[in-house]
């Protein structure tokens, strides 16, 4: 299984282009959101998120466990 590599400079594959300039806005937005969820959920929790056309970065699906 391939997981995509992303870092602050580097945003995913297939991040919409007209974005890209303000990828470093949307890295923090990431981080914020991974800190919520393990510290609502625990460290085990995994989660995924989408960004919508205008940047905004939102939750679409936690898994964890009981």
């Amino acid at each position: 299984m391939y997981i995509a590599r992303m870092s602050l400079f580097h945003p995913p594959e297939g991040f919409p282009p007209h974005l890209v300039a303000f990828w470093p806005l949307v890295w923090v937005q990431l981080r914020l959101l991974g800190a919520a969820v393990r510290a609502t959920y625990g460290k085990d929790a995994t989660y995924r998120w989408s960004i919508t056309p205008n940047g905004r970065v939102f939750l679409t699906c936690i898994h964890f466990r009981l």
